[in-house]
């Protein structure tokens, strides 16, 4: 596959276990392919109450770094903080050609 759109669907997925997902991706994409990651940011990685189940937010550091441990070079990361809303973060990131 050329890419990969993981919007808000890591978002209910345990710290612990975040590289299983990120191991996935790496897998069904081509060498170079595209990811771009949509979450809940946060300074501190935190659990906290949302719709049917609870959720993670994280910090985009901390993501970031999960992403690289997974086989990816990031590319760039945002934050958008908005009075009245969650704070959203953002990973673009491209699978290395060679996986470590």
């Amino acid at each position: 596959m050329a890419g990969v759109l993981s919007w808000y669907s890591l978002i209910h997925r345990e710290p612990d276990d975040i590289q299983k997902p990120l191991q996935e991706f790496g897998r069904v994409l081509r060498p170079r392919g595209g990811l771009l990651i949509g979450f809940f940011s946060w300074p501190t990685l935190e659990r906290f109450p949302h719709a049917v189940i609870d959720a993670y937010r994280w910090p985009v550091a901390r993501l970031a770094s999960e992403v690289e441990a997974a086989g990816f070079e990031v590319a760039e990361t945002y934050e958008r903080v908005e009075a009245g809303a969650r704070p959203q973060g953002a990973i673009v990131a491209r699978r290395l050609a060679h996986i470590r």
